[in-house]
């Protein structure tokens, strides 16, 4: 889950819910040069919560996080669609082992 370390949160059960809202893009007619522009910008937002344990009352935890993400749709020489996306979530809870994580990535189409 963003926000925490990946053996942070532990447990034998879990329930998880998560709210995404995915904003429609936002389109450009010139942002670039001919051989290198971005069409679209796509921004999402996130909130996630998890509780683990949660039919034993001693080892029970609950966590959240809240989070938005960017997506940019590139194109390079006309021929080789690119996403760029770029994001950050916070976590909360989950027994003080929560913190704050940046993500990027490029994905070659």
């Amino acid at each position: 889950m963003p926000g925490f370390e990946i053996d942070a949160l532990q447990g034998k059960s879990l329930a998880k819910a998560m709210l995404e809202w995915c904003i429609p893009p936002m389109r450009f007619e010139s942002l670039g040069s001919p051989g290198f522009y971005v069409s679209w910008a796509r921004p999402a937002l996130f909130a996630t919560a998890v509780e683990t344990d949660f039919n034993n009352s001693n080892f029970r935890q609950q966590s959240y996080d809240v989070g938005g993400q960017l997506d940019f749709q590139l194109h390079v020489l006309h021929r080789f669609p690119m996403m760029l996306s770029v994001g950050v979530a916070e976590g909360f809870g989950g027994g003080g082992f929560a913190k704050t994580e940046f993500m990027a990535s490029l994905q070659v189409l």
